[in-house]
């Protein structure tokens, strides 16, 4: 059977998108999910979703209910690389909670 979402989230790294991502786990809301999430493999986004959820509280029975079907990498300045992915199709809702974040100095960051 094909995964199909039914909901896309961005920014699931971050503190609302985290947060957000966390409670739907917790409730047992998850199933129907896919997170974009900047990785350059899936398995490096699964790992990096999995430790914000466990910064969230969630315990490690909660969080392995995360699969790697789960994970869209990429970017939202960077869409050409992953919108034809095929599990968006069935994508009804999208909370975007992405920014764009920079650790540099310049003024006008």
């Amino acid at each position: 059977m094909t995964y199909k979402p039914k909901l896309l989230i961005t920014g699931a790294n971050g503190f609302i998108g985290g947060a957000l991502a966390a409670k739907l786990f917790a409730c047992g809301q998850s199933e129907d999910v896919i997170f974009l999430i900047r990785a350059s493999k899936p398995e490096e986004g699964l790992s990096r979703l999995a430790n914000t959820l466990r910064n969230h509280g969630l315990n490690s029975e909660q969080i392995s209910k995360l699969n790697i079907g789960q994970i869209l990498c990429g970017d939202l300045n960077v869409v050409n690389r992953w919108i034809e992915d095929p599990r968006l199709a069935s994508i009804e809702f999208v909370i975007s909670s992405a920014a764009v974040a920079s650790f540099g100095n310049h003024p006008s960051i």
